[in-house]
């Protein structure tokens, strides 16, 4: 649908087809709000102990992960990952060698306390970065905590949705809707007006679970 305004100067998305039900129109503050709070009751309303919201949660999580600029923390992580590897095999194949009877000279033992030293100094640090990063990559592929706490009014004074442009109320709700869709503002017999939440349809994002078993319904029965 575009957008236009009535005479009234209010705001209005217009289907930009109407052809067959000869234009449809509805205001556009009252499209945006109803679908913002419905998106915003079913976050706040999610059971993390239910296992379909539970999935849909983490998968609008992990779309909201991949918005963000992780490319550096996980291309860090893996090379951190490889060095602690490294540094790992590093001290096993010294303590296999003294315990073959090498590094027997005091000289020699010194040495091998030294460089061992040296290796168990790089492994803690190398561990410690790692737990950093692992930090960093859990706290992005979660829904943010103030989302499931706007307030008493999601869309109030002082909530997130308050304070975002309208490109990241969009990009907010994207993560958890496909589209939506608004049907006639009339009833074709009685001609009488329909409510808002009569006329428009939200179309969440389908959980992965539930595609997979559609798939596995449609597939043939093995002969």
């Amino acid at each position: 649908m575009g957008q236009t305004k009535n005479n009234g100067g209010q705001d209005y998305y217009m289907c930009a087809n109407p052809k067959g039900h000869g234009g449809l129109g509805i205001k556009r503050k009252d499209v945006d709000d109803h679908v913002a709070r419905r998106v915003w009751a079913r976050l706040t309303g999610a059971d993390p102990d239910d296992g379909k919201d539970r999935e849909w949660l983490a998968q609008a999580a992990l779309r909201f992960a991949l918005r963000r600029d992780l490319s550096g923390v996980q291309e860090e992580r893996r090379e951190m990952e490889v060095r602690l590897e490294h540094v790992r095999d590093s001290i096993a194949e010294l303590q296999a060698d003294r315990k073959a009877g090498l590094y027997r000279g005091s000289d020699e033992l010194t040495m091998w306390r030294a460089t061992m030293a040296q290796y168990r100094s790089f492994e803690i640090q190398c561990s410690a970065k790692l737990d950093d990063l692992n930090e960093q990559t859990a706290a992005a592929v979660q829904v943010p905590s103030e989302w499931r706490e706007p307030g008493e009014d999601p869309l109030g004074s002082g909530s997130p949705w308050a304070a975002w442009d309208v490109f990241q109320r969009r990009e907010f709700l994207g993560l958890f809707l496909e589209g939506v869709s608004v049907g006639p503002g009339r009833d074709p017999e009685t001609r009488k007006y329909i409510a808002v939440e009569d006329r428009v349809t939200l179309h969440w994002r389908r959980l992965e679970s539930d595609q997979a078993h559609e798939v596995a319904e449609e597939m043939p029965a093995a002969l």
